[in-house]
């Protein structure tokens, strides 16, 4: 007796409840989204969220067109370049780092491009500062390593001699300490940076205007003292 196939069966149930099932399924996402967030944590496949901190972003404005005064950007991030002497007529590169200003907090985000033991040669032998800019080879050095940045901030081992004077030994301190000093006494010392302003520009350069800036964050740090400086990226 020939077996009687079953295939065809199988297509029509197939057929019969697959809307069924689509149309159920539909209706409890719609009426019961927490129901179906729920679920979807259960699935395998769901990364449980990092935390993240603000990435180097701008605000792309076509060329020439002025940002308006009541939209800025989430944050400021600026090219901080630590060199040896920035009055000698060719300053040597020694550290760089992409500092991160979170708008309307006291927070600071340093991420390190490159440090006193691992040079970068491309950025060192390429930098130069023309004035209050930078060298378009640096720039270009700088563009390629997909580093958005939004001013800059140079300043030698004068400078960070004059502020904190534990820095004034022979040897100078590491970038990466002396960010993590200069974090821990401004909030009990904000009339230190009055000094920076003595060494602009010979010691201390930007394209920012500096003399307002260094004001501005004084008086920040006299009203609150509550500065957080992070360093996400190296080992404590």
């Amino acid at each position: 007796m020939m077996k009687t196939s079953s295939w065809p069966s199988y297509l029509f149930l197939f057929v019969l409840f697959f809307p069924i099932g689509f149309w159920a399924g539909t209706r409890i996402s719609v009426a019961y989204p927490s129901l179906r967030s729920a679920l979807l944590r259960l699935l395998p496949f769901q990364a449980s969220p990092e935390p993240a901190y603000p990435l180097p972003n701008k605000i792309d404005q076509p060329s020439g067109t002025p940002v308006p005064s009541l939209v800025t950007p989430a944050q400021t991030n600026f090219l901080l370049l630590f060199v040896n002497d920035l009055s000698a007529p060719h300053p040597q590169l020694t550290s760089a780092w992409l500092l991160v200003h979170p708008h309307d907090s006291l927070r600071l985000i340093f991420l390190p491009i490159f440090q006193e033991h691992n040079p970068d040669e491309e950025l060192v032998t390429s930098f130069q500062i023309e004035g209050r800019s930078l060298s378009e080879e640096f720039l270009a050095a700088i563009e390629k390593r997909n580093l958005l940045w939004h001013s800059f901030l140079v300043l030698d081992h004068l400078a960070q001699a004059t502020i904190l004077t534990d820095a004034q030994d022979n040897e100078t301190l590491l970038s990466s300490v002396y960010l993590r000093r200069l974090c821990e006494t401004l909030p009990w010392q904000p009339q230190i940076l009055g000094k920076f302003k003595t060494l602009i520009p010979e010691h201390l350069n930007s394209d920012l205007d500096l003399l307002n800036s260094i004001e501005l964050w004084q008086l920040r740090l006299e009203r609150s003292p509550n500065l957080t400086c992070e360093f996400p990226t190296l080992s404590r």
